[in-house]
């Protein structure tokens, strides 16, 4: 029988134990939950053990709201679907699919799962984005719902352990600069993980005339590195969910001064050459508007289109599908992402 559970499942909460049968031999060891490689296999033995049980359990409950008018026959080999019927496959499948054991999965291992199907695809040459594309809207509807049930699990070092990491993100291109949705994606990620906006209503502070280039000297190498710079009083409001502690203070009552450091080791994954890249597919006349930072992609744009980007911001609602994503994804927890400077005599 093949395998469809995750490694180390078992670890995202002190309270959830995880006991499959299907689960790999690699998951026997108590520090399994620091490295697990990335497989896409998981993702589509899943997806073939859900038709198959589909198949043969006629009966099965579906969801009035994603029932279609048009019966849709799935098969185990994902390559066989058209767009609009994997987008109706994989809208039920995040909403049917359980471990081997018949617990229901995390939300973060379900957008594990996903992300080795679109892995998959990718590897097949098939060209279908199933979190970007416009047609598979009702699977993306219906992950984001499941996404943000999600809660952060704290292992007993204190770490924040998820399913996702950012390594995946960018081999199955959900991160780079390779076309306007992903460039987005990515720097709302950096924004995330770097000058640490938990919040929509972060995020839209931000404005091309608050975020600039900065020069940066390292005390102990001397070496000078770009870095971007956010600094903005407004920035930490009064409730407690606006109130950042991530980034980097120069003085303890200064306004907060936020930072994102150049990538000299990995130069494509670099936020200052994301974003340079950014404003040069940007509208020129952008440069200083203080009230707008994500903008919307011109639909007829392309990969070789001088400018990607209208002069109007991208709304709410896809700010807040794209949080519910970047919240899951491991690495904006790391401790490592901002030191607090101590000059503060």
């Amino acid at each position: 029988m093949q395998k469809y559970s995750i490694p180390g499942e078992r670890f995202q909460g002190a309270k959830r134990k995880a006991v499959s049968g299907y689960q790999c031999h690699d998951d026997s060891s108590d520090n399994s939950e620091c490295s697990f490689p990335f497989k896409y296999t998981y993702g589509v033995n899943a997806w073939k053990h859900w038709v198959r049980t589909r198949q043969l359990d006629e009966d099965l409950l579906v969801l009035d709201e994603l029932k279609s008018p048009k019966s849709v026959k799935l098969k185990e080999d994902l390559l066989c679907h058209t767009t609009a019927e994997l987008d109706y496959g994989l809208a039920h499948f995040v909403n049917e699919i359980r471990r081997p054991n018949g617990e229901n999965y995390a939300p973060d291992s379900i957008y594990y799962l996903c992300l080795g199907i679109q892995e998959y695809l990718y590897g097949s040459n098939r060209k279908d984005n199933i979190f970007i594309d416009p047609g598979f809207q009702t699977f993306e509807q219906e992950l984001n719902k499941i996404l943000r049930s999600w809660q952060p699990s704290i292992l007993p070092d204190g770490s924040i352990f998820s399913r996702v990491e950012e390594d995946d993100l960018w081999r199955i291109k959900q991160l780079g600069s390779h076309s306007p949705l992903a460039l987005l994606n990515t720097l709302f990620y950096f924004n995330t993980k770097y000058f640490g906006l938990k919040t929509v209503e972060q995020h839209l502070r931000l404005s091309f005339g608050t975020v600039f280039r900065h020069w940066k000297k390292n005390p102990l190498t001397m070496e000078n590195k770009a870095c971007l710079r956010y600094q903005v009083s407004s920035l930490c409001g009064t409730d407690n969910e606006d109130k950042i502690t991530t980034g980097k203070r120069k003085h303890e009552d200064d306004e907060p001064v936020f930072e994102q450091i150049e990538n000299t080791a990995n130069p494509s994954r670099c936020p200052v050459k994301m974003f340079e890249c950014y404003l040069s597919k940007s509208p020129q006349n952008l440069n200083q508007r203080m009230d707008v930072f994500y903008l919307q992609p011109e639909r007829s744009s392309s990969a070789d289109s001088p400018v990607w980007y209208t002069s109007a911001s991208l709304d709410r609602n896809t700010l807040e599908n794209m949080l519910v994503r970047v919240l899951l994804v491991k690495d904006i927890y790391d401790k490592d992402n901002y030191e607090l400077d101590e000059d503060t005599e």
